[in-house]
């Protein structure tokens, strides 16, 4: 009898640690979840946070499948430089607004469209037709970006999305995003979002050690120092190219000896180790190794006797200017790292504190797309470059890819990851391949 007793005790013992448990790891419904930027609160959507709130056309997989969003299927014809994308009917913008082809085709063209790749778009019937000069036949993959997002502002003049969050206001500086149960993707776990911006790196992380915030920022150059301090970190893979562009329009620059002197001065490998303390890679790609499986082999490594002998070749040449985003201290740091690299090789450079023209600029490059050739567009279009897209085989982009940095107009430098670190409040939170927010999977273990 005791020896059944005991058996009965110890087994309700056992559920009852396995109820605990999994109560515990169970997603709650309710809080706020709280997140601190540096950027002022109002550049919201310029946050990991925008796709909560916006949805594309399409959107894509972590294997770089595309996958229906406010588009349900599609169709090309005239070798691909026609394609007709058809709506996802019964879908409803956060203000009651029907989403409609023609409040897409409203969306797409309400500003200028100088970099996209299509030559016209227009309503037809429940579906957008997109029309271009020539073939783009990786134009689903292109349209998950979300610089193509759908969105309409209200009455008040505030942006409005489908997403499963919608904006609700801006309370004491912070911007308030609600969780909407009406959205046509899954009603989200946490009730709303709290943005508060202008908070230093410094006391980001603290307010995250003592609880007062659930994400803060991490930025690449302080990724191993967050390693260090056993910060519960999300990486993202590298989705962020900083790159030398140059501007033809400046008389240094027109000189392609010049700029192929400048390329190959360059030191990535002291940028990667003592810049960004070996986080992220090296890249003389314009893509990242992860997408194309060809970065590494591509010759990152200076030159400094070929840059020489070039720059020897140029009778009298110009001074380069050199500039960064004065509000990226990180970017001008690098701007004097490669000023002194130019140096080495005879170049003469002066780098520019102030924004204004330059020979060439340091610009860092977003990556959102995990298809190559929409990638290759997407960062062709951000340097300025006029490149047709290519193919979608990976031979293709790599020939694309080699036909641009032979003229040594886009120089990369490194592929970065984007990070955030995140209080053990919070569960299921997940960054997408490029470092946005999964949507409404997320919830707080407190409720509150």
């Amino acid at each position: 009898m005791k020896r059944t007793a005991f058996l009965l005790l110890a087994t309700s013992s056992v559920v009852l640690l396995m109820a605990t448990a999994t109560a515990r790891t169970r997603p709650r419904q309710g809080g706020t979840l709280r997140i601190e930027m540096r950027a002022d609160a109002s550049q919201w959507m310029n946050s990991a946070a925008r796709m909560l709130v916006f949805d594309s056309l399409t959107q894509l997989d972590d294997s770089g499948q595309v996958q229906p969003g406010l588009a349900v299927r599609w169709d090309s014809q005239s070798d691909d430089r026609r394609w007709q994308f058809w709506l996802r009917p019964g879908v409803r913008f956060h203000d009651g607004t029907v989403l409609s082809a023609a409040t897409i085709v409203q969306s797409l063209t309400a500003e200028d469209c100088g970099g996209c790749p299509w030559r016209s778009v227009h309503a037809s019937g429940d579906s957008v037709v997109f029309e271009s000069e020539t073939p783009v036949p990786n134009l689903p993959a292109i349209l998950a970006n979300s610089r193509y997002s759908i969105a309409r502002k209200d009455e008040n003049g505030n942006p409005v999305g489908t997403g499963a969050f919608r904006y609700a206001s801006i309370t004491n500086g912070a911007v308030i995003l609600t969780a909407v149960d009406e959205s046509w993707r899954p009603r989200p776990y946490v009730n709303a979002i709290e943005l508060r911006g202008g908070r230093s790196l410094r006391d980001q992380w603290m307010d995250v050690g003592v609880g007062r915030a659930d994400v803060v920022e991490v930025p690449a150059e302080q990724l191993r120092r967050a390693q260090q301090d056993h910060m519960r970190l999300l990486v993202s893979r590298d989705t962020d190219l900083i790159a030398l562009v140059a501007d033809e329009s400046d008389l240094a620059a027109r000189d392609p000896r010049l700029r192929e002197a400048l390329a190959l001065s360059v030191d990535r490998a002291a940028l990667f180790n003592v810049v960004f303390q070996k986080q992220g890679e090296v890249s003389a790609s314009l893509l990242p190794n992860w997408l194309t499986g060809y970065s590494l082999a591509m010759s990152a490594a200076p030159n400094l006797a070929r840059a020489k002998e070039l720059r020897a070749l140029v009778d009298r040449p110009q001074e380069l200017t050199l500039s960064a985003d004065g509000s990226d201290p990180v970017l001008q740091l690098i701007a004097e790292r490669l000023a002194l690299n130019a140096r080495d090789a005879g170049i003469a450079v002066r780098t520019l504190t102030t924004p204004g023209r330059s020979a060439f600029r340091v610009v860092r490059m977003h990556v959102e797309e995990t298809n190559p050739a929409a990638a290759f567009a997407d960062v062709a279009g951000q340097s300025g470059a006029s490149e047709r897209a290519p193919a979608d085989e990976v031979v293709a982009v790599f020939r694309a890819e080699q036909e641009l940095l032979a003229k040594h107009l886009v120089i990369p430098l490194l592929y970065l990851p984007r990070a955030v670190a995140y209080s053990p409040r919070v569960h299921g939170l997940v960054l997408s391949s490029d470092g946005a927010m999964r949507a409404a999977d997320f919830w707080l273990e407190d409720g509150k």
